[in-house]
């Protein structure tokens, strides 16, 4: 996986960019993204705005893989994005 601009502004370079895919809904408007070493994780949506179920079913995956869920921060977004 290869983040635009604006992701690798939030995280810096990276050495290998070795992201992985670890969750994706069958109508791929969610995916989960995270690195190897559990140390970042992004919930990445189509939609600027998540229905609590969907935001707790991709939790509940990120927690099942062990990525410490209680650092998440959850963004607001505008439509307009």
């Amino acid at each position: 996986v290869t983040f635009d601009n604006f992701f690798a502004r939030l995280v810096g370079p990276s050495r290998d960019g070795n992201y992985w895919i670890l969750d994706l809904d069958p109508d791929y408007q969610t995916a989960l993204v995270g690195t190897p070493d559990r140390r970042y994780l992004w919930m990445l949506s189509r939609s600027p705005h998540l229905d609590e179920a969907t935001y707790q079913r991709v939790v509940r995956k990120a927690q099942q893989l062990g990525f410490p869920v209680s650092d998440f921060i959850r963004a607001k977004r505008s439509s307009s994005m």
